[in-house]
């Protein structure tokens, strides 16, 4: 308190000396209104001093009391059990030290008491699951987590195992499926998640396969039929398994996936495999970060082996840089190989928190040895080199290092067969305390991955360096290049132009049998036995071609090289052939276009030319730096002669291509579009930097729309600027104002959206047959589609692009509003007269997630005034149990309305019965597999029998499905399955064929 009141004794103290010097002078000079004025202003200061003092003695009073009544409560709560640990914030210093040595004693005790406790608790838990005890979800739950971070087990698994079946919560159930727990999971902490589920911790999975073994045989032993001798009943007896895999899945997710696995499974689903990354710091146990950072560990190996080109790599070794960073508390990760040719390091991955931090790469891309050998030679010599402050160091290197903005620091030397082959660093802009043990120790991992990782990627983009120089040499020569095993006549390797003229030849295949069709045995002119041989090749050229052997010592002695020329391509280059080509792509240029069209023209050929151009080209030169317009266009062109269209393939522009199309007609014009635009869609790489291109396309009739050859090819200019102007990814054609989309998923995307601008779908009616009287009384009600040319497209197609974009909701809407108007017109007259009792419309998913859909439903059933039990909905049963409370609500919102909920697709394994009526849904329509399983084998004979009977009792209302031979349909009568549905009878039509079917009966 005093040294919070010394400036005010200052203040006072020099009032005193003022009023000393000040009075006195006053005094003589007769200045009284000075006097008085100064007189007033210090007692008002004395008057402040004062009060000041009473209110800082006031305040220390009240502080000091509540610090007092702070350290009073933490006794008292201590003395009940309750452990607190209180801040360094009183008032006193003196209670400050009070404070610390007080938390002191009581984290002391709470130190050996955790220990008694934890070790109680072990004990406790051990002797529950000796005794074979269940215990209680919280239970479960709190011994769960701190076994999982206690585990000193690699892997260790949380199961959910669901009985199913009759009676399936009953205790006798429930007491036979625990037994059988027991035996497969012994020493496994067991729980109860409800009255149906039991949920188990099993401390140890040694490997994937022999867990999922062991939960397959668990449920397969467990699940039967019992069929009681005394009452003739059916007992099913059945469950299904759901587990995740600890580390993959994160602990605090471990419930919801196990129980999300559980609701997936039919059997057995088990969420295996490295799924995530992740690196929590505040974890109980260093042992358990070393289970998470090895599962981290085994997922960038992962993605690192699954990388098929060296830009994916080099992604995949990005992605693993940038964990360690963060998980190390650096800011920037990077890599750098070094050049010897150049003598300079180049950086080919730098990685940071944040796009904004920046480390080396301040200095550019390729940096002189010279600045960065002292840091090399450091690291290679102490194996690493890091510093926590860069103050540290000499300052030439910590000059060097300020300027870029690195404070602290991890340098890995990367050296291989003794010589320089990169250099690895972490780096941040703050200073660090230390290095923890852990974070050293991956560091140091890393640094070794990371150097066997850059010196295969070294190798091996050398190797696609020499392997695609050498494909373009061949390709551009027109040479077939194979090699072979001397000893076995096996393929080693094929050449890109090899396997176009053999596409049935494979690596590992005998050469005489698939290169040439009527040998058996080794060829007499054998290239290996007689050197060179000359020969009619049809696969490659109507004339003679060479076959001889290429000299070479590689390292492998026993494989020779075998190469074939075609004279007929060097009859053309002497002769001035070569003109017609593109001297870059090596694919024929618009020279020969314009000759090959005005040769089908004269002919009175008829044709198309289908145009097409590359856009955003300046994005992909930015993008890749050194590629140019032909490295770009080499890659489009390559995934054309890959799919084996090449041959139809012209370069006529910087950026243009086209095909000659010889007698096709428009509907094959647009097939082909369909198919070339998915084969260029990408993503397509140059120079190991991957890009997705996009296009205008144009299709050009011959002679019809270009009568010349001129006129054809300034069409193909005009008409690709009028498709480029409608965006990318669109196709116009000369007699067509209105484009449409060249991928087939974009232009289904754009009729579908036509079609809901409509509000109803085009539908299609299929009708459900009554299978004792063999009458109509019902109809499903299907979306269908129709492309701009009035050709159908499958629902298989639109009805997963319509989930995709959030529009399936919109297309059930729109054929339960073409419902509606099938009701309006027929429902008195033609449905009244043939007994139609009812029409379903097919809800997907997303649909029953839409929370405005019940609304919708509302508006249009008011609309139509549809009787009570006409109208049904018909719900995947996959969609069930993920929707389940979404689809309560719409049942609820609905009910007042009368309509029917109807699952299909239905299959006893998939979902109980017990479910379905539970949530309120009394009618299904069996899977399509049953019946035609049901009429194979008699054991699904059998199983079909006594699910429909149990079904039918239970008071279920049965629609069979997929009928289709006259055996099927007998087999439902015979089980008195009360309604049919399948193609024996009708497939979907349209809806003046089932006026015609109702009506006529054809």
């Amino acid at each position: 308190m005093i040294s919070k009141l010394k400036p005010t004794f200052w203040v006072l103290g020099g009032l005193f000396v003022l009023s000393a010097i000040v009075f006195p002078i006053c005094v003589a000079f007769r200045a009284d209104v000075a006097l008085y004025i100064f007189g007033a202003l210090v007692s008002v200061g004395v008057v402040g001093t004062v009060v000041l003092i009473v209110l800082l003695a006031n305040r220390y009073a009240k502080e000091m009391e509540n610090s007092l009544n702070v350290i009073d409560d933490q006794l008292n709560d201590f003395s009940r059990g309750d452990i607190k640990l209180l801040s360094l914030h009183h008032y006193l210093p003196t209670l400050d030290k009070i404070q610390e040595r007080l938390n002191s004693a009581i984290s002391r005790y709470s130190e050996y008491r955790l220990v008694y406790v934890s070790q109680s608790t072990d004990a406790t838990l051990k002797e529950k699951i000796a005794e074979g005890k269940i215990l209680e979800w919280k239970d479960f739950t709190d011994h769960f987590y701190k076994e999982v971070q206690n585990n000193v087990s690699y892997r260790s698994a949380l199961i959910f195992i669901q009985s199913l079946g009759t009676d399936a919560s009953s205790s006798k159930v429930m007491n036979a499926l625990h037994e059988k727990i027991l035996l497969s999971f012994p020493g496994a902490i067991v729980g109860q998640y409800d009255e149906k589920t039991f949920c188990i911790y099993d401390y140890s999975v040694d490997s994937f396969m022999s867990f999922e073994t062991l939960c397959q045989q668990f449920v397969s032993s467990y699940n039967q039929f019992k069929v009681s001798p005394y009452d003739d009943l059916t007992s099913i007896c059945y469950c299904k398994l759901g587990a995740v895999i600890y580390p993959y899945t994160p602990l605090l997710n471990m419930v919801q996936d196990g129980l999300t696995a559980l609701g997936e499974s039919k059997d057995v689903s088990i969420h295996t495999g490295v799924r995530s990354v992740y690196y929590p710091h505040s974890i109980l146990s260093e042992n358990n970060k070393r289970v998470i950072y090895l599962a981290t560990i085994e997922n960038f190996e992962k993605n690192f082996a699954e990388a098929s080109t060296y830009a994916e790599q080099l992604s995949a070794l990005k992605d693993f840089a940038r964990w360690f960073a963060v998980s190390s508390d650096f800011e920037v990760s990077g890599l750098m190989v070094y050049r010897a040719e150049t003598d300079t390091y180049e950086i080919v991955m730098e990685a940071g928190k944040e796009a904004k931090n920046k480390s080396f790469a301040r200095l550019g891309t390729s940096i002189l040895a010279k600045d960065i050998d002292p840091f090399y030679t450091s690291a290679r010599d102490d194996m690493s080199f890091s510093a926590a402050s860069v103050d540290e160091l000499p300052s030439s290197m910590s000059k060097f290092l300020n300027n870029i903005d690195v404070k602290s620091f991890y340098f890995g030397a990367i050296t291989y067969q003794g010589a320089k082959r990169g250099f690895l660093y972490f780096t941040s802009s703050t200073k660090r305390p230390y290095f923890a043990l852990l974070s050293r120790e991956n560091l140091n991992r890393y640094s070794a991955m990371a150097s066997s990782y850059v010196v295969t990627l070294d190798y091996q983009a050398s190797s696609d360096d020499s392997r695609q120089l050498l494909e373009a040499l061949s390709a551009r020569a027109n040479k077939y290049l194979y090699s072979i095993d001397k000893s076995s006549y096996m393929l080693t390797y094929l050449s890109e132009n090899m396997k176009k003229a053999f596409p049935e030849a494979k690596v590992g295949d005998v050469c005489f049998k698939v290169l040439r069709s009527d040998h058996n045995s080794p060829c007499s002119h054998c290239p290996l036995k007689g050197g060179a041989d000359h020969r009619i090749i049809n696969h490659i050229s109507a004339t003679e071609s060479t076959v001889s052997t290429l000299q070479f010592h590689g390292a492998h002695n026993d494989n020779a090289t075998i190469l074939i020329e075609s004279s007929s391509h060097d009859d053309a280059v002497v002769n001035g052939g070569s003109h017609l080509l593109d001297e870059n792509l090596s694919i024929k240029n618009i020279q020969a276009l314009t000759l090959d069209l005005s040769h089908q023209i004269k002919l009175g050929s008829v044709g198309y030319i289908v145009g097409v151009r590359l856009l955003g080209t300046d994005e992909i030169l930015e993008k890749a730096p050194g590629s140019d317009a032909n490295s770009i266009m080499a890659s489009v062109c390559k995934a054309v002669q890959d799919a084996g269209y090449g041959d139809l393939l012209y370069r006529c522009g910087e950026y243009e291509i086209a095909f000659l199309l010889k007698s096709y007609t428009k509907p094959k014009i647009m097939d082909f579009v369909e198919e070339i635009s998915e084969l260029m869609r990408g993503p397509l790489e140059v120079r190991f930097i991957p890009f997705t291109p996009a296009y205008s396309f144009c299709a050009i009739s011959y002679p019809t729309d270009a009568p010349t050859t001129r006129e054809a090819l300034s069409l193909i200019e005009g008409e690709l600027t009028r498709s480029e102007g409608f965006g990318p990814g669109f196709l116009v054609e000369v007699a067509s104002r209105h484009p449409r989309r060249a991928l087939r998923d974009d232009y289904i995307i754009d009729v579908l959206k036509a079609a809901l601008v409509q509000e109803e779908m085009p539908i299609a009616l299929q009708p459900i047959y009554e299978t004792v009287s063999g009458k109509i009384v019902a109809a499903d009600v299907l979306a269908r589609l129709y492309g701009t040319d009035g050709t159908p497209i499958p629902p298989g197609e639109f009805v997963p692009l319509a989930n995709a974009q959030k529009l399936a909701s919109e297309v059930d809407k729109g054929a339960f509003r073409a419902a509606g108007k099938i009701y309006e017109r027929y429902a008195f007259s033609f449905f009244k007269s043939a007994g139609i009792q009812g029409i379903s419309i097919y809800l997907s998913g997303g649909t029953i997630k839409d929370p405005k859909f019940a609304d919708e439903v509302k508006r249009i059933s008011t609309r139509y005034q549809f009787p009570a039990g006409y109208v049904f909905f018909e719900i995947n049963a996959q969609d069930v149990v993920p929707c389940q409370a979404d689809l309560t609500k719409l049942i609820q919102a609905t009910k007042e309305l009368g309509i029917v909920f109807e699952v299909v697709d239905y299959h006893p394994e998939m979902l109980p019965l017990e479910e379905l009526r539970n949530l309120g849904i009394s009618h299904f329509k069996t899977d399509r597999s049953l019946i035609r399983e049901a009429v194979s084998t008699p054991n699904d004979y059998a199983s079909f029998s006594r699910f429909i009977d149990a079904a039918l009792r239970s008071g279920f209302t049965i629609t069979c499905v997929g009928i289709e031979t006259q055996e099927q349909k007998e087999l439902a009568l015979h089980m008195q399955i009360p309604y049919m549905q399948g193609y024996l009878f009708s497939r979907a039509i349209p809806e003046k064929d089932f006026i015609s079917l109702i009506t006529y009966g054809k």
